[in-house]
């Protein structure tokens, strides 16, 4: 399985994962692969939320970390 990311500004990181993803492994890829890409693009996480960047998870608890992960459990992506 392949994580990645690609937004409107360009390609961002993307890593490959061996075996099943679970929370600590994904709040790991967004603490190094989503922030140096957002790093990359001279973006922060609070630009992601200010700015409504849509954000696409497949997994419905995957959506839940990130909510989570950015500070902002009742934020709608």
């Amino acid at each position: 399985m392949i994580w990645g990311c690609i937004g409107a500004f360009g390609v961002g990181r993307y890593c490959k994962i061996n075996g099943r993803m679970d929370g600590d492994l994904y709040r790991e890829i967004l603490d190094e692969e989503f922030l140096e890409t957002l790093s990359e693009y001279n973006l922060s996480v609070d630009d992601v939320i200010s700015n409504r960047i849509m954000i696409r998870q497949i997994s419905g608890l995957m959506t839940m970390m990130l909510k989570f992960w950015i500070g902002q459990p009742n934020h709608q992506i």
